[in-house]
């Protein structure tokens, strides 16, 4: 799962080299296009060829399919990281018929309003808006400073929680913990 949520959101998100914002759509397989003057291949962020991923994604996988309404959420202040996260795994949970919802607590930077122009998919939370969830999904941060208002809400919350993240500072935020 963390492998196929990595390639959707290479398709999905802008790499932020440090030329600026390289957008790029390759299909799988295709060689990966280099962005930015500096030469910044992809290939250097995500190798292929690695051995296998060291986190064992089963809880997460049967967390997911336990649950048809969850709540996708990132940090305040969203990146590229915390953003593709949102729309890779959006999109691989409609695909399997489910009901996602993502949102953000803070506001979506201009530099990434081309993720979701119409604003059909990412929204402001509000927690009066998604009492009808059933699980949070929290990507790209597993510290409770980094949630501004929702992470109030979600203290308070009794939904089951899952946090995916990248980083090594984690809080308890609750739920099972993903770090890879």
């Amino acid at each position: 799962l963390g492998r196929w949520i990595y390639r959707t959101a290479q398709r999905k998100l802008a790499i932020e080299a440090s030329s600026g914002i390289c957008i790029t759509t390759p299909l799988a397989g295709s060689p990966l296009p280099r962005c930015g003057d500096r030469g910044y291949n992809r290939k250097t962020a995500w190798n292929r060829n690695s051995p296998e991923i060291p986190v064992d994604w089963s809880p997460l996988t049967a967390f997911l399919r336990a649950h048809d309404r969850p709540l996708l959420m990132t940090h305040i202040r969203p990146d590229a990281d915390g953003l593709g996260a949102q729309l890779a795994l959006y999109d691989a949970l409609r695909t399997l018929g489910k009901n996602p919802r993502v949102a953000i607590a803070s506001k979506l930077l201009p530099r990434y309003e081309f993720l979701d122009p119409q604003r059909k998919v990412i929204e402001d939370f509000r927690p009066a808006n998604f009492t009808d969830r059933d699980c949070v999904v929290v990507l790209d941060t597993g510290t409770w400073n980094q949630l501004g208002d929702f992470g109030d809400w979600l203290k308070k919350s009794p939904l089951p929680r899952a946090v995916v993240d990248h980083h090594r500072t984690q809080d308890d935020l609750g739920g099972i913990q993903f770090v890879d």
